[in-house]
Protein backbone atom coordinates (compact mmCIF):
# COMPACT_ATOMS: atom_id res chain seq x y z
CA UNK A 1 0.00 0.00 0.00
CA UNK A 2 1.53 3.73 -0.93
CA UNK A 3 0.92 6.66 0.93
CA UNK A 4 0.89 10.19 0.21
CA UNK A 5 3.12 11.96 2.08
CA UNK A 6 5.31 15.29 2.32
CA UNK A 7 8.70 16.05 3.53
CA UNK A 8 10.90 19.05 4.06
CA UNK A 9 13.74 19.90 1.24
CA UNK A 10 16.79 21.81 0.67
CA UNK A 11 19.41 21.94 -2.38
CA UNK A 12 21.99 24.25 -3.05
CA UNK A 13 24.77 24.61 -5.73
CA UNK A 14 27.39 27.19 -7.48
CA UNK A 15 27.75 27.42 -10.94
CA UNK A 16 26.31 29.30 -13.95
CA UNK A 17 22.56 29.88 -13.47
CA UNK A 18 20.00 31.41 -15.97
CA UNK A 19 17.44 33.80 -14.76
CA UNK A 20 14.76 35.41 -17.12
CA UNK A 21 17.73 34.86 -19.92
CA UNK A 22 20.30 36.69 -17.91
CA UNK A 23 23.39 33.82 -17.19
CA UNK A 24 25.15 34.74 -14.34
CA UNK A 25 28.02 33.23 -12.07
CA UNK A 26 26.21 32.56 -8.45
CA UNK A 27 25.63 30.74 -5.44
CA UNK A 28 21.97 29.76 -4.64
CA UNK A 29 20.12 27.54 -1.76
CA UNK A 30 16.26 26.27 -2.23
CA UNK A 31 14.08 25.10 0.11
CA UNK A 32 10.56 23.49 0.10
CA UNK A 33 8.45 20.93 0.72
CA UNK A 34 8.03 17.87 -1.94
CA UNK A 35 4.91 15.63 -2.00
CA UNK A 36 5.91 12.13 -2.63
CA UNK A 37 4.40 8.22 -2.61
CA UNK A 38 5.92 5.70 -0.17
CA UNK A 39 5.43 2.31 0.44
CA UNK A 40 6.48 -1.38 -0.46
CA UNK A 41 10.03 -0.42 0.13
CA UNK A 42 9.77 2.63 -2.59
CA UNK A 43 9.58 6.36 -2.78
CA UNK A 44 8.04 8.37 -6.05
CA UNK A 45 9.12 11.99 -5.46
CA UNK A 46 6.34 14.66 -6.37
CA UNK A 47 5.41 18.11 -7.48
CA UNK A 48 7.19 20.84 -5.12
CA UNK A 49 5.93 23.89 -3.78
CA UNK A 50 6.28 25.97 -1.34
CA UNK A 51 9.62 27.26 -2.67
CA UNK A 52 12.33 29.57 -2.18
CA UNK A 53 15.46 30.44 -4.05
CA UNK A 54 18.05 32.62 -2.71
CA UNK A 55 20.76 33.54 -5.31
CA UNK A 56 24.07 34.99 -3.93
CA UNK A 57 25.84 37.10 -6.70
CA UNK A 58 29.40 35.98 -6.62
CA UNK A 59 31.39 37.45 -9.31
CA UNK A 60 31.12 41.11 -8.56
CA UNK A 61 32.31 43.56 -9.61
CA UNK A 62 33.63 41.26 -12.75
CA UNK A 63 29.13 40.58 -13.75
CA UNK A 64 27.74 43.68 -12.31
CA UNK A 65 26.65 45.29 -15.63
CA UNK A 66 24.34 41.43 -15.75
CA UNK A 67 23.62 41.62 -12.65
CA UNK A 68 22.21 45.57 -12.90
CA UNK A 69 20.12 44.31 -16.29
CA UNK A 70 18.80 41.66 -14.23
CA UNK A 71 17.45 44.09 -11.12
CA UNK A 72 16.41 46.41 -13.76
CA UNK A 73 14.12 43.84 -15.36
CA UNK A 74 13.06 42.65 -11.93
CA UNK A 75 11.96 46.08 -10.97
CA UNK A 76 10.57 47.20 -14.00
CA UNK A 77 7.62 44.33 -13.49
CA UNK A 78 7.75 42.59 -10.04
CA UNK A 79 4.68 40.57 -10.49
CA UNK A 80 5.88 39.29 -14.13
CA UNK A 81 7.40 35.13 -12.96
CA UNK A 82 11.24 34.57 -14.30
CA UNK A 83 12.37 31.43 -15.19
CA UNK A 84 14.93 30.09 -13.52
CA UNK A 85 17.48 27.44 -14.93
CA UNK A 86 20.02 26.16 -12.20
CA UNK A 87 21.66 23.83 -14.68
CA UNK A 88 19.93 20.34 -13.27
CA UNK A 89 16.20 21.48 -13.07
CA UNK A 90 14.32 24.14 -13.87
CA UNK A 91 11.64 27.08 -12.83
CA UNK A 92 9.38 28.25 -15.02
CA UNK A 93 7.48 30.74 -12.78
CA UNK A 94 9.16 32.40 -10.25
CA UNK A 95 8.87 35.82 -8.33
CA UNK A 96 11.21 38.19 -6.46
CA UNK A 97 10.36 38.61 -2.80
CA UNK A 98 13.97 40.44 -1.92
CA UNK A 99 16.83 42.34 -3.34
CA UNK A 100 19.88 42.69 -1.05
CA UNK A 101 22.64 44.83 -1.20
CA UNK A 102 25.93 44.91 1.03
CA UNK A 103 27.46 47.71 3.21
CA UNK A 104 28.55 49.75 0.26
CA UNK A 105 25.17 49.35 -1.49
CA UNK A 106 26.20 47.10 -4.18
CA UNK A 107 23.78 44.17 -4.78
CA UNK A 108 24.95 40.96 -3.23
CA UNK A 109 21.39 38.66 -3.40
CA UNK A 110 17.58 38.28 -4.45
CA UNK A 111 15.21 35.97 -2.85
CA UNK A 112 12.40 34.30 -5.25
CA UNK A 113 9.44 32.37 -4.44
CA UNK A 114 7.37 30.25 -6.77
CA UNK A 115 4.73 32.53 -5.52
CA UNK A 116 4.02 36.49 -5.98
CA UNK A 117 4.81 38.61 -2.83
CA UNK A 118 1.94 39.43 -0.65
CA UNK A 119 0.90 43.14 -1.89
CA UNK A 120 0.86 45.88 1.32
CA UNK A 121 -2.30 46.96 2.62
Amino acid sequence: MQEQRTRNFTESGTGIIDIDGVKLHARWRMTGTQQYLAGAGTSIDGGRHDISLTVYFDKLPHERSTVDELLGRITADPRRPLAVDLGRTGHPAMYCHETRADQSGNPSAITLADQPAAEAP
